[in-house]
Formats: C-alpha cells, structure tokens, sequence
C-alpha cells in the first residue's frame, strides 16, 4: 500500500534545489545503507561486510581479542547503546583494576577496527561504485551518515574523482587538540560529542556529516556508541540550537530597521533556510543543515534511543512554530509496508511517514534509476 499524499510531498521536496543546482532536501542514513548495498552485492559479497548492517553481531565481535579469545559475555538488547553499556560492565568485571573509561575506550578501538576492516573498497566493489555513481547524479549539498564507516564519501570520490576533503571544525582540529590529532598529555581534551558534530568529509559539491563519529579517525574515542556518549551528543545538539536561534535572530533583525513582528512571512523563511546552509558559512555543523532542510530519513530506524535525533526534531518544530505552515522543514520516513515502528505512527515530533512496497523501492526512490 502507498500514500500518494506523502509521496508527492517527498518528490516535491526530492526536487527542490539551491541556485548551485545541488539538492536542497539532506539525506539521513543509517546501517540500512548497508542492507540495501548487501542486496545489490548478492551472494559474492565478502563475509565481513555484513558486520556493517548488523550492529548485535558487531558488537558481539568485540568482545573477543584479537587472539580469537572471548574475554566475557555481555546481555544483548534490543537497542545497541545499552548492550554497549552491558558490555562494558561486563568487561571491567574481568578486570577490575582498570576503570570502566579504560575498557570502553579499549572496546572503541576494536569496533573501528572491525569497521576499518569490512569496509569495501571503493575501487573494486560494483555495488560501492553504483552507489557514487547515484549520488554524484543526484547531487545532494548535504548527507548525514549515522555509520562510521567511510563508504559515502568512499563512493563519491570514485564516481566524481575529486579529492575528500575532511573538515574537523573551525580551527581545523578537535577542540582542544593538537593539529595533528594526537593527545594531549597522555589525555584526549576537548569536547568530543562538539567535535563530532562539526567534523564532515567535503567531496565535490556534497558535504557528508558523521554526528556520531567516524572510524577513520585516529582516536577511537571519537566513535559514539553507549549512553553516556550519546547524553553528550544531546547536550551538543542543544548548544548548536541555541546558536542557531541566536543567528537566526541576528539574521532577521539585520533585516527590519524597526523589530519585526512575530510572525515570519513565507519569504523571510526561504531566505533564512538558503543562508543557514551556505557553503561559506563559518564552522557549521551537521544541526545547521537538519535544522534548515526537509530531513529524508533512510535506513534508520529512528528509535527512541537516537536520542539527539530525537531532540532535534522536537527543537525545529519549536523554532518554526511561528513561520506559516507550507514552508517549514519537514521530515520524511521511508519505510516498506512490513515493519513499520509503532512510536511513528502518530507522526511525533513531525515525522511523515512515506510508505512503500518495500526497501528496494524506497532506494530506487530516493537515489534515483
């Protein structure tokens, strides 16, 4: 079964686009991306690259040593951040004389490089080059990845064959690190979950965002995975908020030589939502680009326990309360007619669902072919 009113509100927000031709609408991605890639791949595909897609089975992997050594067992749970917490927990009870910092930072190093290892490469994997290839033609300005793996900005640089450029923030490195990503003093500084929500890959004319870390990165802390890290991201997001709010002020009172009235007209609105996301903005982050942009929500569950995702999206509704109803962002959820999240069906926080017959058409929608 398909809604057609949904879907003619997604295809109208798929077709929007800056003076630069790129789209306007960002692209969330999560571990589906890698189901849709195993689908393409069939039965050749290498063994390892399911470690992407299944996020239990990732986890279970690191908990044994690099020896083939199990250390513990840990409770899985239906949401990856508290069979991480279970995790390490459990570690510290098998040796006690290291902190539960300690451990988990050590857990960190073996999930980047269980990711580090199943990740295709770009330059051999048909599916990998299939995926640049659409969305090179697609021509997204932003793409925000939940994975941390480096196959997005891997398949655009093949099929554009433009440099990656990473950006790690204004300064060009981690908040209170040295240039070089080292520690400092033996200790990492900084705010990581601030770090991670500025830090994107810039290839081509898109920019793709990792809020919640990427593996490619020399410290392994810098990956999100238990509910501490994730409280963090929170408390990130509602920092980067109430920037946002505050430029946004600024923006419009530039505007009125006398104070300009509650309401927003529908002009004023597109003229902010193109300004937030311009490519000359100053230290932006991955909030600038949700905040401003109709948010195509692929691949991603959308759970409760994306807990900054989830305060984003109520934050947008709040600072849009007062712009007329047809031009605030919205969110679209793609999903197939079998297993649709029940916490969505009342649309919280905005959320459209957009039903189709299954993934596959889901992708073929949004990518395009």
């Amino acid at each position: 079964m398909t809604d057609q009113m949904p879907l003619d509100q997604l295809a109208e927000a798929l077709d929007r686009t800056f003076a630069d031709g790129t789209r306007r609408a960002v692209l969330l991605l999560g571990a589906g991306l890698h189901r849709y890639l195993a689908g393409r791949r069939g039965k050749d595909a290498p063994a390892k690259v399911g470690a992407l897609s299944d996020w239990n089975a990732l986890l279970a992997a690191a908990a044994t040593r690099e020896d083939g050594v199990r250390e513990f067992e840990a409770s899985p749970h239906k949401d990856p951040t508290s069979t991480w917490e279970s995790m390490v927990v459990a570690r510290v009870a098998v040796d006690l004389s290291r902190s539960a910092s300690d451990h988990e930072a050590v857990l960190k190093r073996r999930v980047k490089a269980l990711i580090e290892g199943a990740t295709p490469d770009a330059a051999v994997d048909p599916a990998t080059q299939e995926l640049g290839r659409q969305l090179a033609a697609r021509g997204f300005r932003d793409l925000v990845t939940l994975n941390f793996d480096a196959t997005l900005d891997a398949a655009l640089a093949d099929a554009t064959r433009k440099p990656r450029k990473i950006v790690l923030g204004a300064s060009g490195a981690a908040p209170g690190t040295p240039a070089n990503g080292e520690r400092a003093s033996g200790k990492r500084t900084g705010d990581l979950a601030e770090y991670r929500s500025r830090f994107h890959v810039h290839v081509g004319p898109t920019r793709i965002w990792h809020p919640h870390g990427a593996a490619r990165r020399a410290q392994a802390d810098s990956i999100q995975l238990g509910l501490v890290d994730y409280t963090k991201s929170s408390a990130a997001v509602a920092d980067a908020v109430v920037r946002y709010r505050i430029a946004r002020r600024a923006w419009r009172g530039l505007r009125h030589s006398v104070p300009p009235p509650e309401q927003w007209s529908a002009e004023e609105v597109a003229e902010w939502l193109t300004h937030a996301r311009s490519l000359d903005a100053p230290s932006p982050s991955w909030v600038d680009q949700a905040m401003s942009g109709d948010l195509i929500v692929l691949g991603c569950g959308l759970d409760r326990a994306e807990a900054d995702l989830w305060l984003l999206l109520h934050e947008r509704q709040r600072q849009f309360a007062r712009a007329p109803e047809g031009t605030r962002p919205r969110t679209f959820y793609l999903h197939a007619d079998q297993g649709f999240p029940e916490h969505l069906g009342s649309g919280p926080a905005g959320v459209i669902p957009v039903r189709l017959p299954d993934h596959g058409e889901a992708w073929k929608l949004v990518l395009g072919g």
